[in-house]
C-alpha cells in the first residue's frame, strides 16, 4: 500500500464522515463536547483538526501511549475517558474509524450516564 495515498484517504475519510454525521445528527460543530478519531496515526488526526475547524481542545487523543491499537482504538480511548470522568450527561461525541479494506465508520451519540 502507498503511505502517501492511505495517509489523504483517512484525513478525507475523517473530515468527511465527521460533518456528515453531525450534519446529520442535527447538531453543529460546536454542539460537539468531543471528537474521538481512530488512533492510526497522529498526522491524521492534526490534518483534520486543521480542516475541520472543530477547536483542536475538543479532540482526545491516546495514541502517544497506547499505539496504533487498531480497531479497539476508540473503545479504548472511550473506556479511558469514561474512567477518568471526563463525559457528562448530555455531552455529544463524535467517533470516528477508518480501517482494513478503506472502510470507515462514524457516529454522533449522546452520553446519557456515568456507570
Amino acid at each position: 500500500m502507498s503511505g502517501q495515498d492511505v495517509y489523504k484517504f483517512a484525513v478525507g475519510a475523517l473530515c468527511r464522515e465527521l460533518e456528515a454525521a453531525i450534519a446529520e445528527a442535527g447538531v453543529k460543530k460546536e454542539d460537539i463536547a468531543y471528537v474521538l478519531p481512530h488512533q492510526a496515526n497522529i498526522r491524521i488526526i492534526e490534518a483534520a483538526i486543521n480542516k475541520l475547524g472543530i477547536s483542536a481542545d475538543k479532540y482526545l487523543i491516546n495514541i502517544e501511549r497506547f499505539g496504533n491499537t487498531s480497531a479497539a482504538s476508540i473503545p479504548i480511548l472511550l473506556d479511558e475517558c469514561r474512567r477518568k470522568n471526563m463525559f457528562h450527561q448530555g455531552d455529544l461525541l463524535a467517533l470516528s474509524a477508518f480501517g482494513g479494506g478503506f472502510t470507515t465508520g462514524t457516529c454522533v451519540l449522546r452520553w446519557s450516564k456515568q456507570l
